[in-house]
């Protein structure tokens, strides 16, 4: 008797196991619900199929994340924008609709790991007014395509995180409530189970997810194939672009090693033609990273145009890239940068004040008609801005002809890590880049 009793409540646990599993494994998808088939932006389909749907068709993101440059986006084809903030949002959709581009609108909030912000209750009030006022007074904007609630705030099991997630769950409904006519999004730091199953978990109301996905580009659709059971609805790549600065090798003394500006432009119409998931029927669309110029690491190792505003090759990969176009040869064959005749991105060491020479490798011939400017800065190894600094004390060595031998300069004094730059001008006014780094030893 004993025993069929237990079998029996066996079977009923077992019973309750399966119907929660199952409840699970079907709502791993959000359910939408447009607000007019006339206006306002949203998501339409189901479980594994989805569109994104703007001025009643569908819109497929093509775009970029960064700042300005509006003309130049739409003339290479781009639809889309993605701002890290609300500074000025008002003036960034009035420019936007003006070259007849969308906008995706980050909403920043701190990282989950704050938890002094997310307990103090005062804090958090104010940040959710301050997000509501943003929503409330620029919901109607035509150019406004979605909203990203969070960049990275790398969602997790940890202890301690429930203040951050009663903040980002009642917040999130607020901002829906206020707006019904804009999907929601976070991104996502590219593929880490534990942090999709967290925001699948621990979130509620999400619309999509966004990725922000470099080197590991090649492998972002099939794990999500294979972690489907988890989250089956609609993604975006927020970020996508070069490899990452912790992802293309370091020297001796761990800094990174960066590709010119040549082989950048390789690996990008790599990652876009073989990498990005365009037959995934939940893929929205993507984001290339950097828009603009941004200090990351490097000086140049982000970035679709200098810090002058000046286009890198980068530009034309990318508009063959999304006109569907060939994609053209880089102006300048740049291999990289050499010193001491140390093969480009080596483990270069040199004494204070020792006399260097420097010299830009190339996989075909020199061309007379570019010229090279060359600036030595050095690495914020040990600054706790790293990996966003210094952008000053650069010294600007003397530029010359491209078709003449290298340059010579003086090691600086002081101990530590620096990097040789040089800028490449071609005739059409586009910069080429590449550096080396290397290190001072006393």
């Amino acid at each position: 008797m004993a025993g069929t009793k237990f079998r029996t409540l066996l079977l009923v646990v077992l019973g309750l196991t399966g119907a929660l599993f199952w409840w699970f494994l079907d709502g791993a998808a959000p359910s939408f619900h447009p607000p007019s088939p006339e206006m306002g932006v949203w998501v339409a389909g189901k479980k594994g199929q989805y569109l994104l749907i703007r001025e009643g068709q569908p819109f497929r993101i093509q775009g970029a994340s960064g700042q300005g440059h509006y003309r130049e986006l739409s003339a290479a084809g781009g639809n889309t924008l993605r701002v890290y903030d609300t500074l000025g949002l008002g003036a960034v959709l009035d420019s936007a609709h003006q070259y007849g581009l969308a906008v995706i609108a980050d909403l920043p909030i701190p990282a989950s790991h704050f938890n002094d912000f997310y307990q103090d209750t005062a804090q958090t009030a104010a940040l959710r007014r301050d997000l509501l006022g943003v929503i409330a007074q620029h919901k109607s904007h035509p150019a406004l395509l979605l909203w990203n609630f969070g960049n990275e705030v790398n969602f997790g099991f940890e202890p301690g995180r429930r203040a951050f997630y009663r903040f980002f769950n009642q917040t999130l409904s607020e901002l829906q409530d206020l707006d019904a006519f804009h999907p929601f999004c976070t991104s996502l730091t590219t593929y880490r189970r534990r942090e999709l199953l967290a925001a699948r978990l621990r979130t509620s109301g999400l619309d999509m997810l966004g990725f922000n996905s470099f080197g590991q580009i090649s492998n972002q659709e099939r794990n999500l194939k294979r972690f489907d059971w988890v989250w089956k609805g609609p993604y975006v790549l927020t970020e996508w672009g070069v490899n990452g600065y912790w992802e293309n090798g370091f020297t001796a003394w761990r800094a990174p090693l960066e590709l010119s500006s040549s082989y950048k432009c390789f690996q990008v119409a790599e990652h876009y033609k073989h990498n990005m998931p365009h037959q995934d029927p939940r893929f929205l669309g993507s984001c290339f990273f950097y828009w603009g110029t941004r200090h990351e690491s490097t000086a140049t190792w982000f970035g679709v145009f200098d810090a002058r505003g000046v286009q890198t090759p980068l530009y034309a990969t990318l508009a063959a890239l999304w006109r569907s176009e060939p994609v053209p040869i880089p102006p300048v064959a740049l291999e990289g940068v050499s010193i001491n005749g140390v093969y480009p991105n080596g483990d270069v060491f040199a004494r204070p004040g020792q006399d260097l020479y420097a010299d830009v490798m190339l996989y075909e011939g020199k061309d007379s008609s570019f010229a090279v400017r060359w600036e030595l800065r050095p690495e914020d190894w040990y600054s706790p801005r790293w990996p966003f600094g210094p952008a000053s004390h650069t010294m600007h060595l003397q530029g010359q002809p491209f078709n003449r031998q290298g340059i010579h300069f003086t090691a600086p004094a002081e101990e530590g890590p620096f990097r040789l730059y040089a800028y490449i001008s071609d005739a059409n006014g586009l910069i080429s880049t590449a550096n080396s780094p290397f290190y001072i030893i006393r």
